[in-house]
């Protein structure tokens, strides 16, 4: 898995050590807090909302600062010399609204992005204990 933030590519993983973090570092589920990204960006987009307001309603579901831990701690987990105010100066400098660069989104498109990436992660790998559980 990897997320794209202001140009620069950021390889993560999801594992029990970046779950771990985040709980202590904001006290709040980091799995809640991605199934609460896809259900707030798609939710948003299924009512035909503005990509302003799509914007907001994601951006309400944790803060810039949760959203900043979320990142670092599961990139952090790829990458262990990385600083969390990395993460924060490039998700200040994502900018508001979403671009027609791909490689320059806001940072709660960002979030939505990498809840999907993880959803499927777990799939495949629910899948795999499964074939190991029949064998």
């Amino acid at each position: 898995m990897q997320f794209t933030l202001c140009y620069k590519d950021y390889p993560c993983r999801m594992s029990l050590a970046a779950m771990k973090e985040f709980e202590e570092a904001t006290g709040k589920c980091l799995w809640s807090t991605l199934i609460l990204f896809i259900d707030s960006f798609q939710g948003s987009r299924a009512n035909g909302d503005s990509i302003s307001t799509t914007l907001a309603k994601v951006g309400g579901v944790a803060s810039f600062s949760d959203c900043a831990s979320l990142l670092y701690f599961m990139a952090k987990q790829e990458n262990s010399h990385l600083k969390i105010e990395e993460i924060e100066d490039a998700m200040f400098h994502s900018g508001l609204f979403p671009s027609e660069d791909l490689k320059m989104q806001p940072y709660q498109f960002v979030v939505s992005s990498l809840s999907v990436q993880v959803l499927e992660y777990l799939k495949e790998i629910n899948e795999e204990k499964k074939k190991q559980a029949v064998s």
